[in-house]
């Protein structure tokens, strides 16, 4: 037992070499949560506010911030494990819950920009009665379970069999997994499988492909008219580039409403850019030997995805931009299709 102890012991000098060190990892958790929990509670309540905001698409955002929303609130007590030398001094049930905070909502975040890009690209290249009956809201319900379904049946596994131990993990001190367990590489290798790889694919397919209809939609009608004139928003149809649009459909029309489209579009993929830049790191740590020491700043970078969002949509969405700067503002009577809620 002592043995085992001293070994330990000597790892975790390898993590963190001096205290200073832990309280600066700690630091930035600390603003990482208080920023992610205050954006994602601002976007929440822009959708809650909104009716405009009300769309199939941000069904699948507002999902994306409570995830973020509920990994921002469990990264505290990854501060307290970061700044527990001494092992873990709380009931040993809050750590584990502390792990599951993490790690189910960012699968669920990644199954859900998955769903995103489904969703641009069968709204880009299906009819409108076809991205009606894919998205009824029965599906829409099936399609963000199932985005939290896979996660959380993953990162149960601790928790239904001696495989590896859920909770605080005294070599990297996070609530996590126990890495000195034996089967610890092989849980993290599945982690990493099941929440990666075939998204990654699915996320860069649909974007690329959409890339690549928008480019020779927008080709088209540069070269059928000329200036684009605004149309109302009643007459425009995200769907017309499908090729099945009205007959008395203005093609002018058609591309003003598709350049508001393509913003939106490119917002979203904005977001998943910024995950894969904050998730990337961290899964090549976790399945790569030889880089343990590099984990706690790969995981500030993981854990930072969570309060990047709201800024993203802050900045960028053309819709969500102008009900957060009313919030910001606490001018909700300027809130465009406000619903009274208070």
């Amino acid at each position: 037992m002592e043995s085992t102890n001293a070994t330990t012991a000597t790892l975790d000098l390898v993590v963190f070499s001096t205290h200073g060190e832990r309280q600066l990892v700690a630091a930035f958790y600390g603003i990482i949560a208080v920023v992610g929990t205050l954006g994602n509670c601002v976007v929440i309540l822009a959708l809650l506010l909104s009716r405009k905001l009300r769309t199939v698409s941000n069904v699948f955002v507002v999902n994306l911030s409570v995830a973020d929303l509920i990994s921002s609130l469990s990264i505290p007590w990854q501060a307290v494990a970061v700044l527990s030398a001494d092992g873990w001094p709380l009931p040993d049930w809050m750590c584990a819950i502390g792990a599951l905070g993490v790690l189910v909502p960012i699968g669920c975040s990644l199954n859900t920009l998955t769903l995103i890009a489904i969703n641009r690209f069968v709204m880009v290249n299906c009819t409108k009665a076809t991205y009606r009956k894919l998205y009824q809201r029965r599906w829409l319900v099936l399609m963000v379970v199932c985005a939290w379904a896979l996660p959380v049946a993953v990162a149960s596994v601790p928790l239904m069999s001696d495989f590896v131990d859920l909770g605080f993990d005294a070599f990297f001190s996070t609530c996590g997994w126990d890495s000195s367990n034996s089967n610890s590489p092989t849980y993290a290798l599945v982690l990493a499988v099941v929440s990666y790889p075939v998204q990654l694919v699915t996320i860069i397919a649909c974007y690329l492909a959409l890339f690549v209809r928008l480019c020779k939609y927008h080709r088209t009608i540069s070269m059928r008219v000329g200036p684009e004139q605004p149309g109302t928003s009643q007459e425009n149809s995200v769907w017309n580039i499908s090729g099945v649009a009205p007959s008395q459909q203005r093609p002018q029309i058609r591309g003003n409403y598709n350049k508001r489209q393509t913003e939106v579009t490119k917002n979203l993929f904005y977001v998943v850019c910024a995950f894969f830049l904050c998730t990337t790191p961290y899964v090549v740590c976790i399945t790569q030997y030889g880089t343990y020491k590099l984990l706690p700043y790969v995981t500030i970078l993981l854990f930072a995805n969570s309060c990047l969002n709201p800024f993203i949509y802050a900045t960028k969405h053309p819709d969500f931009k102008k009900v957060l700067a009313c919030i910001l503002r606490c001018r909700f009577s300027s809130i465009s299709g406000k619903i009274h809620i208070f």
